[in-house]
């Protein structure tokens, strides 16, 4: 693993920890971001959705008016939604997005070490990992599954950069709400650009 591989582990493990506080933890009342709509990125080929620009002016994405933003448990530099309905004391489908300052940034290098710390991980397995096309940008694809606390959880999560900044969105649900939400909420990731 290169030098910077430690680097991407502790991000994987920042991202798993924020997630999990937001998937297991109540509903918050706000968000820091701004949603709006905009009429120069409207297309047919970009999925239904709200514009939402961070607050930093890092990144924007499109996200449903149904997600559900959340605040508990949250970092800086982070902004998470709830995605769909679990059981109560289940965990909970979500989307967060985190930020990374990571001056250089190549995507096919953190697809490579990102998967490398991945599989480090215990209870974690690698399912696909690629470089798309995404809506905007060049995107990068992983697609992984963790047993976490008793629970199986799925997640795919996309990365964007522009050199200066690495932007993940990560999804993870439970396996059945995984497979039911993924076809709506997957294509809203891949919206995701640095800006």
């Amino acid at each position: 693993m290169r030098d910077d591989g430690l680097r991407w582990m502790n991000l994987f493990r920042t991202a798993l920890v924020l997630l999990g506080a937001a998937a297991l933890s109540g509903c918050g009342a706000s968000t820091n971001g701004t949603r709006t709509a905009s009429e120069d990125e409207s297309s047919s080929s970009i999925p239904s959705g709200t514009l939402f620009r961070d607050p930093d002016g890092t990144y924007a994405m499109e996200i449903d008016d149904g997600w559900t933003p959340q605040r508990d448990g949250v970092a800086a530099d982070s902004e998470a939604w709830r995605v769909g309905a679990s059981d109560p004391g289940q965990f909970q489908p979500s989307v967060v997005v985190v930020t990374y300052d990571t001056p250089g940034a190549d995507l096919s290098e953190f697809l490579g070490d990102s998967a490398q710390s991945l599989e480090r991980l215990p209870n974690t397995e690698v399912i696909d990992l690629e470089i798309i096309d995404g809506t905007f940008d060049e995107l990068a694809v992983l697609e992984f599954s963790h047993t976490r606390a008793g629970h199986d959880l799925q997640f795919v999560q996309i990365a964007a950069t522009n050199g200066e900044v690495i932007i993940t969105a990560l999804f993870a649900a439970a396996v059945d709400d995984f497979e039911k939400l993924r076809p709506e909420v997957e294509p809203l990731l891949h919206t995701l650009r640095a800006t």
